[in-house]
């Protein structure tokens, strides 16, 4: 079975579509929620948010080889190298609709 891209994750509709929606409302606030226990602890809060970029990259690896565990380790690993890439492209562009910059 081949992995899913950003496209065909986007256009999935129903109650799957708003599942999918829930779990990423969910990460934006742990992530929001990290940032600001940080803050507030007056711990590192730009190392915190840096590192937890390796965790959700971990989190995700992981989530692939039980999403996936057919799939041989290279072709799991391109595939979401390839996601990770259009993630990026589409990020950047609802950035730059929303009227945010990359600096």
């Amino acid at each position: 079975m081949p992995m899913l891209n950003l496209r065909d994750a986007l256009a999935i509709r129903g109650a799957e579509r708003e599942r999918l929606v829930e779990a990423d409302d969910a990460v934006r606030d742990v992530l929001t929620s990290l940032e600001l226990g940080a803050l507030q602890d007056r711990l590192d809060a730009d190392l915190i948010m840096r590192a937890s970029v390796a965790v959700l990259l971990a989190a995700a690896a992981r989530q692939g080889l039980t999403a996936y565990p057919d799939l041989g380790e290279a072709p799991l690993a391109e595939g979401l190298s390839g996601l990770l890439t259009e993630a990026l492209a589409h990020e950047r562009a609802r950035a730059g609709r929303a009227g945010g910059s990359d600096a």
